[in-house]
């Protein structure tokens, strides 16, 4: 609706009985009722639109003291994430009607989420007061006990898994692959390492360096390395070892054959061992002379 309320024609309820007037036959102190009804029918209709809260503001103009109106208020602010303007209208919603528990039970209730402890507790003994039916008494009932309630402990936050340095691979700058060679006991522990372009001599720390690849418990032999393992090193500026992973061994190559020629010469290099044969087979008989 887009008109205004003056422009409508009035609904009332009057004991029971709907009445509908014009504007003009409407007295004083029956215009916040008025206005309060005709705000309640747009909202079952079309919802809390801005003429409804421009009704509802209305009212209270009006009537000050009219519950009802200062209670949706409070619910729209409520809604609107206004608590403390949905509070004020809520105390004076309950001053007005002071023994309507919904206003009551609400009172509690925002006291209770704005950390006033004592004036929740007083609102929710004045709820169970103004309950009349079995429902509202439980309701006000089980709010009490809500309230009396200690505030549940929080929870301690598990400590974070730190995962120790020593299990993470070092930060390195470079790697190069190649064949330990020799390894010079001292302090530091020196490491050849022979690659495609030359030696590489990288000093390390026994007790910081990281060897993957083999077992941890076997131990480096001073000097020259029988083994020739393949390995990579990794390494920080510029000869600082910090890790060693030994790679798995390259396979070795098929032996050639000698002189790379081929073992059986008289046959054709494309030639399965059965053509001689067809070919035998396909050539033309001689004439036999005849016998003497």
């Amino acid at each position: 609706m887009g008109s205004r309320p003056d422009d409508h024609l009035f609904t009332f309820t009057t004991y029971g009985t709907h009445l509908r007037r014009p504007p003009g036959s409407i007295d004083r102190h029956e215009e916040p009722a008025a206005a309060f009804e005709l705000a309640m029918l747009i909202r079952d209709r079309h919802g809390a639109t801005p003429e409804v809260l421009d009704l509802l503001h209305r009212t209270i103009a009006l009537n000050p003291a009219h519950g009802e109106a200062l209670y949706m208020l409070a619910v729209e602010a409520q809604r609107a994430g206004r608590l403390g303007e949905a509070t004020t209208l809520l105390e004076r919603a309950a001053a007005a009607l002071p023994r309507q528990f919904l206003f009551r039970e609400a009172l509690a209730r925002n006291y209770a989420a704005a950390g006033r402890d004592a004036d929740a507790r007083a609102q929710a003994r004045a709820t169970r007061s103004a309950a009349r039916t079995r429902e509202e008494i439980a309701m006000a009932e089980g709010l009490l006990r809500e309230l009396d309630q200690p505030p549940a402990a929080a929870t301690p936050a598990k400590p974070e898994v730190t995962v120790p340095s020593a299990w993470l691979e070092p930060k390195h700058d470079g790697a190069v692959r190649g064949i330990l060679a020799r390894v010079h006991c001292g302090d530091p522990v020196v490491f050849e390492i022979e690659t495609p372009t030359g030696t590489r001599r990288f000093q390390a720390s026994p007790a910081r360096l990281m060897v993957s690849g083999r077992p941890q418990d076997t131990p480096f032999r001073c000097g020259e390395q029988p083994e020739k393992s393949p390995v990579e090193a990794r390494y920080q500026n510029p000869a600082r070892l910090v890790q060693l992973l030994f790679l798995p061994p390259t396979p070795l190559e098929p032996p050639a054959q000698a002189g790379g020629t081929n073992q059986n010469p008289q046959r054709h290099p494309r030639e399965t061992p059965a053509a001689p044969m067809k070919r035998a087979a396909t050539r033309k008989a001689q004439p036999q002379p005849p016998p003497p």
